[in-house]
């Protein structure tokens, strides 16, 4: 069972488009820093999140996202795991795979006041990754249901 995943935060860097050497299929990468909640007033360090996006969404992301746009991600969040070939050392990275990637706004140009500012805060556009399996999700109970629209009263009968 996968883990999945939905956060806002700012993209890190320009998405970047890769081929597979297997067979071609396109892959968009880019990173997202997730901001916490502060902690006792303190603020926390962001949560960097690498995040693929296949086929053709991932390159309607690279034509029209940017590092520092605002986006909310939903995808299945896995741990990747490898060897670092200039150090030799192990190293992972927290990867949202399948990502659906919702384009919320652009970073203000100019130095932030105080943190960042969004020119827009109305979704943009969204690109969205193939479905991996449908998500089957029971009904809810009866007492988080909307009420039942009222019923007409009826008129009292009329005097003759």
């Amino acid at each position: 069972m996968a883990a999945n995943i939905c956060l806002t935060g700012n993209l890190g860097r320009d998405p970047e488009i890769r081929y597979l050497e297997t067979n071609n299929q396109m892959v968009c990468k880019f990173t997202i820093a997730a901001r916490q909640p502060k902690v006792r007033g303190e603020d926390q360090p962001a949560l960097w999140f690498t995040v693929e996006v296949w086929g053709q969404p991932g390159q309607w992301i690279a034509d029209n996202m940017q590092k520092g746009d605002s986006a909310l991600v939903t995808g299945e969040l896995c741990l990747r795991q490898w060897t670092n070939r200039e150090t030799g050392q192990p190293a992972e990275a927290l990867t949202i795979r399948y990502a659906r990637v919702e384009k919320l706004g652009q970073r203000e140009p100019g130095p932030p006041a105080q943190g960042w500012s969004f020119a827009a805060a109305a979704p943009v556009a969204v690109a969205a990754a193939p479905a991996t399996a449908p998500v089957v999700r029971a009904a809810a109970p009866a007492y988080q249901q909307a009420p039942a629209a009222p019923r007409p009263v009826a008129a009292p009968p009329a005097a003759a």
